[in-house]
């Protein structure tokens, strides 16, 4: 056996790459991750080409500023499946193929940006489409991730230090909770939207199979969004060990509660309504697990 004396860069060096990140079972399904976000994606483009002329021009910016996000989220899901699959197949390490994780990281931020003027859209007293609670779900996404998502990005882009790294996870964790918000927002208050509608209310809401559906949205999104939040504090305390696990047991919850989505919406024949939201993060529940077993340093 050789024994190897390292310099605290290269300790650090040698940490960073027993995090579960490297982990073959989590590039894996970060990659079935990106997968179904292509796929969804690719579901809501495809439509571009057939939408009238007049739906066009009435949405306006809206419509540009939303088709120009979804563009650049599938640019960089597909920039991003790349880097994986180099880090799976020809072992690359996370220096070399930073440029591609910055790239679908910032392409995440443009994605969110693009929600802004949907905010205007659906705040506007005495229209058809009024919807303050859409319209504050929007905002609240554009809010919690376009600025999280483009400083990591930057920190990804210029990192080629180890002693970068801390600074690094925290910016991570931050834009994980982050996003983590906004999917609650997406998530929990298209309900509240339907609560305090003319032709909704509580005991439509709570009326039937809808009441499971409003429940699980939100006790699991809820619970995400606590796991979330205490794994940014063990972060930042610089326990990866418990981060992980923490952030694992978010995107378990996440993943749990589009699975069961997607079971509501077969049942009720809701696809429609459906797929307007975040289903993409369904594979979240096998990511979470793979998180979850992951051996990992305590610190």
């Amino acid at each position: 056996m050789v024994v190897r004396d390292l310099s605290p860069s290269q300790a650090k060096y040698e940490e960073v790459n027993t995090l579960p990140i490297a982990n073959r079972n989590v590039k894996s399904w970060l990659a079935i991750t990106l997968v179904s976000l292509i796929v969804w994606l690719f579901y809501w483009l495809s439509k571009t080409p057939s939408l009238p002329a007049s739906y066009i021009s009435n949405l306006g910016i809206v419509f540009w500023a939303g088709l120009i996000g979804q563009v650049a989220l599938f640019t960089g899901a597909i920039l991003g499946l790349i880097g994986i699959f180099l880090s799976l197949s020809l072992s690359k390490p996370f220096a070399e193929i930073r440029s591609l994780i910055a790239a679908t990281v910032f392409s995440a931020g443009v994605y969110y940006l693009g929600f802004l003027p949907s905010v205007y859209w659906l705040t506007r007293p005495g229209t058809i489409v009024y919807s303050p609670f859409l319209g504050a779900a929007y905002l609240l996404q554009a809010l919690l991730t376009a600025p999280f998502f483009m400083i990591l990005a930057l920190k990804v882009k210029k990192y080629n230090d180890p002693a970068q790294m801390p600074s690094l996870l925290k910016w991570a964790g931050l834009a994980f909770l982050g996003f983590t918000g906004a999917l609650w927002a997406n998530a929990v208050m298209r309900w509240f939207d339907m609560l305090f509608s003319p032709q909704g209310g509580i005991a439509f809401l709570l009326s039937g199979i809808r009441a499971l559906g409003f429940f699980n949205a939100v006790i699991f999104m809820s619970l995400a969004v606590v796991f979330a939040a205490f794994a940014c504090h063990r972060l930042v305390k610089k326990n990866t060990g418990s981060a992980t696990k923490l952030f694992g047991l978010s995107l378990t919850m996440i993943g749990i509660q589009y699975a069961l989505l997607l079971v509501y919406a077969q049942v009720v024949n809701a696809w429609a309504l459906t797929l307007l939201i975040d289903v993409w993060t369904a594979p979240f529940l096998g990511l979470g697990a793979a998180l979850l077993i992951a051996k990992t340093k305590q610190a």
